[in-house]
């Protein structure tokens, strides 16, 4: 098997050392064969091993994910060497309305939709390179608590979903050396003010768009009244411009990928704590608000991100260096894309119990990270070597279909890319996850040819040397 996967899966909470083995075989025909089902990935020996150790309830997601967790935390030294980590945490849904064996499924958005929601915290460097995952919960909701959202300002904030954030917060936190500094970014969601205000170690801090209209102090003009209370957005559109700076934005549903000038602002503030919420305290929190906007948008739609931050921003530098780490939290939704889209297609899921559900779907998470890991490491170390990420044999089947020496990993992922349908033509964007797994398939096709025609072995060591 690949040696990626066993390292991930070694150091899982699994007492039957043997269970780890089948867990990491699954995890590399999962990475390699993503658009196939589960069953058929892990193949009729680790589909019966899978089966034996999902039925167990005791052993839960965060035991089946300790040893990836556990090499996060090596890449993370060995990447980030003491600097900054980026830590993008969101959730994402999990539509299994079609799945009826499974019980214990709850409703998404209306009580029509059946499936659990996952919620991750993603680790990467400054440049945006996906090191892990650091936290995984998922969950089903329960029918009794649907339409209870109106009921949430009476209710303690430890009781609430959104108390997930806080958690993750104190996860990571255990898992990172005293003196890591990291740097939490999150979407519009998470402008929570209990988790704004939630304990933090004096090296963490937080990056949370803003949603809610909170009330704040600006520091005055006079001596009399240092002081003044406002608004959030009115403060933010009123905050000295400090500069301008391009970001490029990701393709979306109703945008292509361009480049946006942004215009840069940014004031510190103390944001009040809303009244009548339980279990939050009334202390205001000192934060620096960095709003970043286009004045003219080539279609008309003006990219808008006002920021919450509670790392200081003590020039513009800093403001631009915030907008462009926040600009890094699409890789996580790249992340759910590749889970559910992109190649592992994980709501096709079919499996008999809730918890076996949840059990597929951690691995999914990490063959996902694996997919994107690299594709994103062929654009930020470009000249690291191929034998980073492929077999020898991988690469020598990708230096004959090129007739070219295959080096770098740049070079191998374009290569890649190329088997997958991707036309790299001149000033063409990089190669995304889709065209790289459905090339990587081709690949190991073409892999277990070669082997057969140049080994002179039968299917069965051929296959056994591709695995083991």
């Amino acid at each position: 098997m690949e040696s990626w996967a066993l390292a991930e899966m070694l150091g899982a909470e699994i007492k039957d050392k043997r269970r780890r083995k089948s867990m990491a075989a699954i995890l590399s025909n999962l990475e390699q064969q993503p658009s196939l089902s589960f069953s058929a990935a892990a193949g009729p020996a680790k589909r019966q091993a899978a089966h034996r150790l999902f039925k167990h309830e005791q052993v839960e997601v965060e035991h089946l994910l300790a040893g990836h967790y556990t090499q996060t935390q090596k890449r993370i030294q060995a990447e980030c060497e003491g600097g900054l980590l980026l830590v993008v945490q969101d959730t994402t849904e999990f539509d299994f309305t079609g799945l009826k064996a499974t019980g214990g499924l709850g409703y998404i958005n209306h009580t029509n939709a059946r499936g659990l929601f996952g919620h991750s915290a993603l680790a990467l460097t400054p440049e945006g390179l996906p090191l892990g995952l650091m936290h995984l919960q998922l969950w089903a909701r329960e029918d009794a608590d649907y339409g209870k959202g109106k009921d949430r300002r009476e209710r303690d904030l430890s009781e609430k979903e959104s108390y997930r954030w806080i958690q993750t917060l104190q996860s990571v936190e255990k898992q990172l050396p005293v003196g890591q500094q990291v740097l939490f970014i999150q979407d519009r969601e998470a402008d929570i003010f209990g988790f704004l205000q939630a304990p933090r170690r004096p090296n963490t801090f937080l990056l949370v768009r803003a949603n809610q209209p909170r009330r704040v102090e600006v520091l005055g003009e006079g001596q009399a009244c240092p002081w003044q209370k406002s608004l959030l957005f009115n403060v933010a559109s009123a905050a000295p411009v400090v500069a301008s700076m391009q970001v490029s934005l990701p393709r979306a549903p109703a945008r292509p990928k361009r480049n946006a000038e942004l215009i840069v602002q940014t004031t510190p503030v103390r944001i009040l704590a809303p009244q009548g919420r339980k279990g939050v305290s009334s202390e205001p929190v000192s934060a620096w608000i960095v709003r970043a906007y286009e004045a003219h948008p080539p279609d008309g739609q003006a990219i808008e991100w006002v920021l919450i931050s509670t790392l200081p921003v003590p020039d513009a530098q800093t403001a631009c260096q915030l907008v462009a780490y926040y600009a890094k939290r699409w890789v996580i939704e790249r992340l759910h894309y590749t889970i559910k889209s992109g190649g592992c297609k994980a709501e096709q899921l079919q499996m008999d119990t809730l918890h076996s559900l949840e059990m597929a779907l951690a691995l999914y998470y990490v063959t996902a990270w694996r997919l994107l890991f690299m594709t994103y490491l062929s654009r930020v170390e470009p000249e690291a070597p191929a034998a980073c990420i492929l077999r020898p044999s991988e690469i020598e089947v990708l230096e004959k279909i090129e007739n070219k020496p295959i080096p770098t990993i740049s070079l191998a992922m374009i290569a890649i890319a190329k088997l997958g349908g991707y036309a790299p033509y001149k000033n063409a964007p990089p190669p995304g996850v889709k065209v790289l797994w459905i090339g990587l398939r081709r690949l190991e096709d073409m892999e277990v040819g070669w082997l057969l025609a140049t080994q002179n072995q039968p299917w069965s060591t051929t296959k056994d040397m591709i695995q083991d």
